[in-house]
């Protein structure tokens, strides 16, 4: 629902596809809330997704698991 060409899942595609930010954590948070939609982020190459109104606590978690590896 982003403004403009391109919606969240062409930015996460597009993230993916470039070399430079290829590796980068993706969290999708949406107000989509549809399994087409979490699908569609998945296949988009996200980290995870969180549907609004998303736990924080969920968000921090899976940061402080990234930074851990």
């Amino acid at each position: 629902m982003l403004p403009g060409a391109i919606d969240g899942f062409g930015v996460c595609s597009r993230l993916r596809a470039n070399g430079t930010t290829e590796k980068l954590p993706i969290f999708v948070i949406s107000a989509m809330d549809d399994a087409d939609s979490q699908a569609r982020a998945r296949s988009c190459g996200a980290t995870a997704f969180y549907s609004k109104p998303f736990k924080p606590f969920a968000l921090l978690k899976d940061i402080d698991a990234l930074s851990s590896k």
